[in-house]
């Protein structure tokens, strides 16, 4: 299978070494596509148009140099990746381009092993970026879809919690990270209930009912609730509708159990 596009931008002022690293670059790794510039201004000016994946630059070039077009970068694009590959080795600059925001650093001494080196670095960069771009998708998918949300690893702790799930028992969603689950029911009794629920749950399949919950502020909570676990044993837990709840109303009602096992979703007596 072949290795993903990788779009590189090459920024120095010599052309002769514009066309070196640009060859080397796309022998050393099939998927790179490398489009070299001699001028940051012709930089800037393809960035407005269309992003890269990588910006590789030199330092020394006139008018600008690479920390310069660096913070220009930055005010449009935040987060793709920067390298400073430049002749120019001083702790100074090397600082500097750290404050601002700088990828990698890596400086052009060497034999042609400098080359695997940043191709080597040029693709973890990317893969890193577009891996936490899938997530922040992902992640503002969850919060737009209106309906409480939240994962849990392992342990029973929340990993992660929208606006809309932290809502419904009155907390915001910093307070519930690293918090366990039993935190939103009001008994042992209610916790012991819910783990044997989360134990009957199939592999392939999820519970589906309501339960009677705790909020911040200690009033009770009627939601329907769901619970499923993704492949790596974390626990998705979606819960809607909250409706204000007493004490003598059940831990749960009205639930049941599914399994999705060959794409079929049964219900489990």
């Amino acid at each position: 299978m072949s290795r993903s596009t990788v779009r590189i931008l090459h920024v120095d002022d010599d052309p002769a070494f514009t066309d070196l690293v640009g060859t080397v670059l796309e022998r050393t790794d099939e998927g790179f596509q490398v489009v070299s510039v001699t001028s940051p201004d012709s930089a800037l000016s393809m960035l407005d148009e269309e992003c890269p994946d990588c910006i590789v630059s030199d330092y020394d070039m006139p008018e600008m140099n690479g920390l310069e077009l660096l913070r220009a970068v930055r005010e449009r694009e935040t987060e793709v990746p920067f390298v400073l590959f430049t002749g120019k080795g001083s702790e100074e600059v090397a600082s500097e381009a750290i404050s601002a925001g700088v990828s990698d650093y890596l400086q052009k001494a060497g034999g042609m092993e400098k080359y695997e080196i940043l191709a080597n670095r040029v693709r973890n960069l990317v893969e890193k970026y577009h891996a936490e771009r899938r997530n922040r998708q992902f992640l503002d998918a969850i919060e737009s879809i209106g309906q409480g949300v939240s994962l849990l690893d392992q342990d029973g702790e929340f990993i992660f919690v929208n606006d809309a799930y932290a809502k419904c028992f009155g907390y915001e969603p910093a307070e519930l990270l690293g918090q366990h689950w039993s935190l939103l029911y009001e008994t042992e009794e209610d916790v012991e209930h819910m783990a044997g629920v989360v134990e009957q749950i199939p592999a392939n399949g999820y519970w589906a009912g309501q339960t009677r919950q705790i909020r911040k502020d200690d009033s009770r909570v009627l939601l329907h609730h769901q619970l499923a676990f993704a492949r790596d044993e974390t626990m998705i837990c979606t819960v809607g509708e909250p409706q204000d709840a007493t004490g003598s109303e059940p831990i749960v009602v009205d639930a049941e159990v599914y399994d999705d096992d060959d794409g079929v979703k049964q219900r489990v007596p």
